[in-house]
């Protein structure tokens, strides 16, 4: 992998240290989105076939090839995926046909929440959901998939602390 500071040179300022920079573990990240595409689309052919038995002829044949198509998409989107914080910032570098980057002031985040479904914890990861206020709704930015999750969050809000002090 790049350096830091590469991987975000395009938006880092001059004296930006990141302090932490990590990839989604990448078969969560790219076959599970997929997977429950399929699922679905599986669970609905079987039902009409043995539970119904009426012609399978639905959008459970759609659901498999966008399963697919999902799939692909995950695999490009993966590349191109990063996650970082500084002291002043939180950064996501993602994109399929370009590179775009979310980024977030510590000052702007109202709140964090730590999830790590079954399926995370089988590979021993989970996602930080962080949350900014806005006039309409909460928005929110996820670092998701991501290695020690609970560690990085308390990472994050001892930077945030730390960043409201100065």
């Amino acid at each position: 992998m790049s350096s830091r500071k590469e991987i975000f040179s395009d938006v880092a300022d001059p004296d930006e240290v990141f302090n932490w920079v990590a990839k989604p573990n990448q078969t969560c990240f790219i076959f599970f989105p997929a997977l429950k595409l399929g699922a679905i689309g599986i669970a609905i052919v079987l039902f009409h076939f043995f539970i119904a038995k009426s012609p399978i002829i639905n959008f459970a044949f759609v659901l498999l090839p966008l399963a697919f198509i999902v799939y692909i998409y995950r695999v490009f989107l993966y590349t191109n995926t990063f996650y970082t914080y500084s002291s002043k910032r939180i950064l996501i570098k993602s994109g399929v046909f370009g590179i775009d980057y979310t980024i977030v002031d510590f000052k702007k985040i109202s709140d964090y929440k730590v999830t790590v479904s079954p399926i995370e914890n089988l590979f021993g990861v989970g996602s930080i959901h962080i949350y900014t206020p806005s006039n309409t709704e909460r928005k929110q930015i996820a670092f998701r998939n991501i290695p020690v999750p609970f560690e990085v969050f308390k990472l994050l809000k001892s930077t945030g602390n730390n960043s409201d002090a100065n």
